[in-house]
């Protein structure tokens, strides 16, 4: 069972408590959601849900086009800062497989517990994932908003780096990855100002009108419209084959994007599938072999 989501009661109205039920009991009736759960624990509201997971017929497809191309695939885990037991999971299962992560870290949220749950693992290295990850938007979610006061983003960004920094040591690249993929024109300049080696965010890679390499993930395992959990083996083979099938590059970099607190077994089920079906058909890389590769191209 994947939980999607707690709430505290004591900050909800009456109306707000209605319009989850109302949002969350009505998903029970749509054909992907097995069992959803909604239960009290003193002051929390906990949902859970489980969907239905179909096996997929498009392995060959994408077994066809791998023979065509060249790919390198890594990835990057969001939101490290919540869950440390979840990032716990992810990091092991990983770490069994020598496979190196890039974590995007929230700057105000990790703490020396964070610390302690990563201390026992090797296979990572930590981005800065925003610094509050606050949304300030009234519309798409964003931490970054052009109408947020320059001079404070600069002083948060800038805050961010000293504390991962100071927590995190050699395991720390300053590389930014904007929370919600959604930065402003101001903060592309801020970012480029104080020198970070690059942006890791969620479209095609390329280097962007501010001169800033991109490294960026173009496949998700979580499916945010619909139950906030792991969309299954079409949802991501869906994506993988669109991806590699339009990227004419000798060789092609698909970054894969997971949230440790979102995973459920059946997502690590399909990764262990996944990462057995591309041996030998495909390479792993990590971060760090990416941005020097970006960094020899440019001297």
């Amino acid at each position: 069972m994947n939980r999607i989501n707690s709430y505290d009661i004591s900050k909800l109205s009456f109306h707000d408590i209605k319009e989850l039920e109302e949002n969350y009991i009505s998903q029970v009736k749509n054909k992907n959601i097995k069992k959803l759960d909604i239960k009290i624990n003193e002051n929390d509201l906990l949902i859970n849900i489980e969907p239905y997971y179909l096996k997929s017929d498009k392995w060959d497809e994408l077994n066809n086009i791998l023979k065509l191309k060249r790919v390198n695939f890594w990835f990057r885990d969001d939101d490290v800062g919540f869950a440390n037991e979840e990032l716990k999971e992810m990091l092991c299962f990983f770490n069994k497989k020598s496979i190196n992560l890039l974590l995007a870290a929230i700057p105000s949220k990790v703490d020396v517990f964070t610390k302690e749950t990563l201390s026992k693992f090797n296979n990572y290295l930590i981005g800065q994932h925003g610094y509050s990850h606050k949304d300030y938007s009234d519309v798409e979610s964003a931490e970054f908003t052009i109408d947020r006061d320059t001079l404070i983003v600069k002083n948060e960004i800038e805050l961010g780096n000293k504390i991962l920094e100071k927590l995190f040591g050699e395991k720390y690249i300053k590389v930014f990855i904007p929370p919600w993929f959604e930065i402003d024109d101001n903060t592309h300049k801020t970012i480029k100002e104080l020198k970070y080696l690059a942006l890791s965010n969620y479209w095609s890679n390329n280097k962007n009108k501010f001169g800033m390499n991109e490294i960026n993930c173009q496949v998700d395992l979580i499916n945010w419209e619909n139950a906030w959990t792991f969309g299954g083996e079409d949802f991501v083979l869906n994506q993988l084959i669109k991806e590699i099938s339009s990227c004419n590059d000798d060789y092609i970099n698909i970054g894969i994007l997971l949230h440790h607190e979102r995973m459920g077994k059946i997502a690590y089920q399909f990764l262990e599938r996944f990462l057995n079906f591309i041996e030998g058909k495909a390479n792993i890389v990590d971060f760090n072999t990416l941005l020097n590769n970006i960094e020899d191209r440019n001297d």
